[in-house]
């Protein structure tokens, strides 16, 4: 990455924008507005949690402003991450970078150096599986399969599933022994176009699914995983191996997922009787406030 931009917040935001397309660097949520409050941390700034929930306080003060330490991120993820930021390996020595770091092995995938189709699956129904242990973490610790993030990807998911449906890709053309990588996605692209040559319906089909595939469209990880399978020739799941699937979504093996305080309630406490309170939760950045003051709250 370049060295940090020697400029206000609002102009790191700024490129932060452009090298993340304006979406969540984790999740991948659009990100119409970037503000200096949607700056995350890859390594936290102050403090940080463990995989059982283990605290150092030194970690990791001296990345706190270094540019390779320094996300894109919406609102929800921010909050879901916190602090947490498990590692395999003991944590590096104060004032490590590089080399020091990288011998942590952080649970956490990294957006700009892992590959997340290697450890995480995303499915048909919206939802995000682990393939890997680090994928499992990065679910929990970031929240990824949060109502409105599946809802997103559902929909994404099922304009792309459409548009393959409607050009007849599995009775025209397999690629068995492909890889699923960014290459083959433009091979797999301009082959399509090379066989329906001439049809200006199809032709216009494959203009959209390409738009959903690019790297700046919200949630490509999903449209391309639903492009790699109809190409590649992967079987539609079960109805079994689906609520397989959904039940393995919503399990937490880790223990590390961010739980939201949504409802408090007091009976009988000092001078209260009852007091029912429901916190609802936003991601808006003028959301409301909530502060409640003790007898001795001035």
């Amino acid at each position: 990455m370049p060295a940090l931009p020697d400029a206000s917040g609002r102009e790191v935001v700024a490129s932060l924008g452009r090298l993340f397309n304006d979406k969540c660097a984790f999740c991948e949520d659009p990100i119409s507005w970037p503000a200096v409050t949607q700056i995350a941390r890859y390594r936290p700034e102050f403090g940080a949690i463990g995989l059982k929930s283990e605290y150092s306080d030194d970690h990791y003060y001296w990345l706190a402003f270094r540019w390779s330490n320094l996300y894109l991120a919406c609102l929800s993820c921010i909050r879901a991450k916190g602090s947490k930021f498990p590692v395999r390996s003991p944590r590096a020595k104060i004032g490590a970078r590089d080399a020091g770091l990288r011998s942590e092995r952080p649970f956490l995938l990294d957006p700009c150096f892992d590959e997340p189709m290697e450890h995480l699956r995303f499915l048909r129904s919206g939802r995000v599986l682990p393939l890997t242990e680090r994928g499992q973490v990065s679910i929990d610790v970031l929240d990824l399969n949060r109502e409105q993030l599946v809802a997103a990807r559902f929909q994404v998911a099922k304009e792309v599933t459409s548009r393959l449906r409607s050009l007849k890709t599995r009775r025209v053309i397999q690629f068995a022994d492909t890889p699923r990588s960014e290459e083959s996605l433009s091979i797999l692209l301009q082959t399509l176009r090379g066989i329906y040559d001439g049809n200006q319906r199809a032709l216009r089909t494959l203009d959209r699914l390409a738009h959903a595939l690019d790297a700046k469209a919200p949630y490509c990880a999903v449209a391309r995983t639903m492009f790699l399978d109809s190409m590649l020739g992967r079987a539609p799941a079960s109805r079994r191996q689906r609520s397989s699937d959904r039940a393995r979504a919503d399990t937490s093996p880790t223990g590390i997922r961010t739980a939201h305080v949504t409802r408090v309630q007091l009976h009988n406490f000092r001078g209260l009787r009852n007091l029912d309170l429901r916190v609802a939760t936003s991601d808006a950045l003028d959301a409301t406030w909530l502060m409640l003051l003790g007898e001795n709250g001035a």
